[in-house]
C-alpha cells in the first residue's frame, strides 16, 4: 500500500509502537523497534501530496536523510 493511500478521511497519520497509531511499529516482534517511541512522529500530507515529518518529542528524535530534525521538515 502506497502511502498516499493511507490518509483515507485523515490529513495527519501517527507512527510508533503505541497500539492506537496510524502506522504501527510493534516492539514485541521486533526488539530493533525499542527506540522507537509510543507516539514518534507524525506525517501531515500537505499540498501536492508533500509530507511533512514532525518529532512528536521522541526520546531518541527523529532523523531524515540522516539528519535530526528539530521541526517539521
Amino acid at each position: 500500500m502506497n502511502i498516499l493511500q493511507r490518509f483515507d478521511n485523515n490529513n495527519v497519520l501517527i507512527v510508533g509502537t503505541d497500539p492506537s497509531c496510524d502506522i504501527l511499529f510493534d516492539v514485541k516482534k521486533h526488539a530493533v523497534y525499542q527506540s522507537i517511541d509510543g507516539k514518534h512522529l507524525s506525517i501531515q500530507k500537505g499540498t501536492d501530496d508533500f509530507l511533512v515529518i514532525t518529532d512528536l518529542k521522541s526520546k531518541n528524535g527523529t532523523k531524515i536523510n540522516g539528519e535530526k530534525i528539530s521541526q517539521p521538515k
